[in-house]
C-alpha cells in the first residue's frame, strides 16, 4: 500500500511540473534538447517505442494503438535520415509482434501476420515519405534563399519585439553593413 501511495504522489507531483508550464514549452524545451543530436532523437524514439508498445500491451485487443508508432518513426526520419526511420519502423513492428502476439491469439494466424505485414509496411511507407517530404522542403528553402539573394532589392526579416534581423540578403548588408546598422 505504501508503494502505491508514493507512486501516486509521485505521479501528482509529475503532473503538477507538467502543468506548470504550457504543454508548447514542454514539446519545445525537448526538441531544443534533441534537434540536432542524432542520437538523442534515436534514443527518444526508442523510449516511444517502448512506451506505446507497453501501453498496448495492457490495452484491450479491441483498441489498437499500432498508430502511435507513425510518432517515432517520424522522429527518427526527420530528424535523422531515412535509414534511421526505416530501422524504427522495423523495431517498431518487432516490438508490436512480440508484445501484440504473447497476449491476443487470433483464430488463424495468417491474420496476425497479415496485420503485422500491413504496420510494417505502413511504418516503412511513411519513413520514405517523410524523407522525401524533408528533402523537399530543404530543396525549397535553398531555392527561396537563392532567390532572395539574386534581388537587387533590400529583403530583411526581424524580430517584432525586439528588433533583432533573423534574416538579411546581401543587398542589404551591402548597404548597411553586416550589423544593419547605418
Amino acid at each position: 500500500m505504501a508503494q502505491n501511495s508514493a507512486t501516486t504522489a509521485a505521479s501528482h507531483r509529475l503532473l503538477a511540473a507538467i502543468e506548470a508550464r504550457p504543454i508548447g514549452d514542454v514539446v519545445a524545451g525537448i526538441a531544443a534538447a534533441i534537434t540536432g543530436n542524432r542520437p538523442a532523437v534515436l534514443a527518444l524514439s526508442l523510449a516511444l517505442i517502448v512506451v506505446i508498445a507497453l501501453a498496448d500491451f495492457y490495452t484491450p485487443f479491441e483498441f489498437r494503438l499500432a498508430i502511435l508508432y507513425l510518432l517515432p518513426v517520424f522522429l527518427a526520419t526527420w530528424h535523422g535520415e531515412r535509414k534511421s526511420g526505416l530501422l524504427m519502423a522495423a523495431t517498431a513492428t518487432a516490438i508490436w509482434i512480440g508484445s501484440f502476439h504473447s497476449h491476443n491469439t487470433y483464430w488463424n494466424q495468417l491474420y496476425f501476420y497479415w496485420e503485422a505485414a500491413v504496420l510494417g509496411g505502413t511504418l516503412s511507407l511513411f519513413a520514405f515519405l517523410v524523407a522525401r517530404l524533408h528533402l523537399a522542403i530543404q530543396h525549397a528553402d535553398e531555392r527561396f534563399a537563392t532567390v532572395l539573394e539574386g534581388l537587387d532589392a533590400v529583403v530583411y526579416a526581424t524580430v517584432p519585439e525586439d528588433g533583432r534581423i533573423l534574416y538579411a540578403n546581401q543587398r542589404f548588408t551591402d548597404l548597411f553593413g553586416a550589423s544593419g546598422k547605418s
